[in-house]
């Protein structure tokens, strides 16, 4: 998948459209889709700006795969356009603004064609007055990742 391809879903997830679009548009054609244990690590994209007038940041990055995740049609899409959206096993996804304290949860979306793409995540973070290094930790079973990046407000 594309960079531009990824960021156009990762815009229509955090719009909250695709949830609604996509269930309708899959075709099945595959095996099972079990995945067995972690793939990819946990990150955050860096932000468009480190310093910032408003009040929350929209921060996005790659989960992983957590075990007892489920690609029910891998590679088969309708003319090759729509997704195929991944189930994914128990994890645990939040954040914690070391600033403050504040924290929140976070949810994976995991487009899983050919193969499957890591599962990603957005969300808005409220910041405070200054610098505010925000830590987002996923937990699924034994693995545990974390990823850490600071936002100044003005």
């Amino acid at each position: 998948m594309t960079i531009r391809t990824r960021r156009l879903v990762r815009a229509l997830v955090a719009g909250w459209v695709s949830w609604l679009l996509v269930p309708g548009f899959l075709a099945g054609c595959g095996d099972d889709g079990a995945v067995p244990g972690p793939q990819y690590a946990l990150t955050i994209d860096e932000p468009l700006s480190s310093t910032t007038d408003l009040a929350e940041a929209t921060l996005s990055g790659d989960g992983f795969v957590p075990p007892g995740s489920v690609c029910p049609d891998p590679g088969c899409s309708i003319g090759g356009v729509a997704p195929v959206f991944g189930q994914l096993g128990a994890y645990a996804l939040g954040w914690r603004n070391e600033a403050d304290g504040a924290t929140g949860t976070l949810q994976l979306r995991w487009i899983c064609n050919c193969g499957g793409d890591a599962p990603f995540w957005i969300g808005r973070i409220p910041l405070v007055p200054g610098p505010n290094r925000i830590t987002v930790t996923m937990t699924a079973g034994a693995y545990e990742q974390s990823a850490s990046v600071t936002v100044t407000r003005r």
